[in-house]
């Protein structure tokens, strides 16, 4: 089964991990979609106060970043 993530979702996790999707995905954010909607990191520790989206966005992109770097490995030993 093939498990892709929307733009959006990809748009959200972004903002989570203070990262800008523009360069991987040209096609759906440019880096001013970031640069408006990135918050300063906080200057304190969250601590618990993670909510359970903050988990799961988290968890969906190591998930992917996982699958991107298997693929990207399967390619370099292709060629």
């Amino acid at each position: 089964a093939s498990a892709t993530l929307k733009p959006n979702i990809i748009f959200k996790i972004g903002k989570i991990i203070r990262h800008d999707f523009s360069n991987e995905f040209p096609e759906f954010f440019t880096s001013e979609d970031f640069a408006q909607q990135v918050t300063p990191a906080p200057k304190f520790n969250l601590g618990s106060e993670i909510n359970d989206d903050d988990a799961i966005y988290k968890a969906k992109y190591i998930a992917l970043l996982e699958k991107y770097n298997e693929l990207l490995v399967e390619a370099v030993n292709a060629a």
